[in-house]
């Protein structure tokens, strides 16, 4: 017969067995580096998975761990789900050894395709067997963006597409950013979108079109320097062939002239400095001359 304090020992130990299984538990936290994004620009969601628990993580595609899964949960304001594109799930595969964690990007637009203007609320699952844990949610504003200017040229090698070309603008921490977004006619499948960075709207910004659907924006970045950006939309995708920085001819004219002046100023000085040391001899010198015998001598 077990003595009570034996009962009380041998309880206490499976109570601890049994908890030692249970911390099984995973922390998911998701974040967006902003609040709003322009329509079919990429939204990189940032997932981070830690596991305090006491057991391996892993997620892969074969049995047992093809019961652990990763998934984002979207839905409208208005309560309507989104579900991700076909072959398009984000699948990640990892292992997470107990105490690990794992931080991963998982842009949304490719996952989802491009989202519609609209104010969206998202989080991050992650399924550990029938389990499921959560990150917190995260809010998602998709706005159109404030138009430049657009242009529609045909897409090389295709009579029933042409392409539209639209310059947008958005303001983020207090600067304006400028961005390229084409769309094929008459679908308005997006064709190709592009950032491409900070602007100051003092010069509007302008399209150029080249030979074989070479595209290059030009856009001011600061009062004195702008930037060439060249596109191409003969393939399949848009392709960015190279970004080169310039500087106005009116900044140029004026450095050159300021630099003149400044040489001027120099030499004016110089020539100063020489006369007025010149001058200093002259007014404290005086001529000796030899009286005459007898002559009386001037008054001091």
């Amino acid at each position: 017969m077990r003595t009570p304090l034996a009962a009380l020992a041998l309880f206490a130990a499976a109570t601890a067995a049994v908890a030692a299984d249970a911390v099984i538990g995973l922390n998911v936290m998701a974040k967006l580096a902003n609040v709003e994004y322009v329509y079919a620009e990429a939204i990189p969601l940032t997932v981070t998975i830690q596991n305090p628990g006491n057991k391996a993580f892993i997620i892969d595609d074969y049995p047992p761990y093809d019961a652990n899964s990763f998934t984002i949960a979207l839905r409208t304001l208005e309560g309507r789900i989104l579900f991700p594109r076909p072959d398009q799930a984000p699948a990640p595969e990892c292992t997470l050894k107990p105490g690990g964690s794992v931080t991963f990007d998982v842009n949304l637009v490719q996952v989802f395709g491009p989202l519609p203007e609209g104010h969206y609320l998202l989080s991050a699952i992650v399924n550990r067997g029938k389990t499921a844990f959560s990150s917190q949610i995260v809010p998602l504003t998709v706005v159109n963006g404030i138009e430049i200017g657009s242009a529609t040229q045909p897409k090389p090698g295709r009579d029933d597409i042409a392409l539209k070309y639209t310059l947008l603008y958005w303001a983020r921490s207090e600067k304006e950013y400028l961005f390229l977004r084409i769309v094929e006619k008459p679908t308005d499948a997006v064709y190709g979108f592009a950032q491409l960075g900070s602007i100051v709207r003092i010069a509007q910004p302008r399209i150029d079109f080249g030979e074989g659907g070479l595209a290059t924006v030009t856009y001011q970045t600061s009062r004195d320097h702008f930037m060439r950006a060249t596109f191409d939309a003969s393939g399949p995708e848009l392709k960015h062939v190279g970004t080169q920085p310039m500087v106005s001819a009116v900044s140029v004219a004026e450095a050159k002239a300021t630099e003149r002046a400044m040489e001027s100023v120099k030499r004016r000085i110089e020539e100063k400095e020489k006369a007025e040391d010149g001058g200093f001899f002259r007014r404290r010198t005086t001529r000796v001359r030899k009286l005459p015998d007898g002559a009386p001598k001037p008054d001091k």
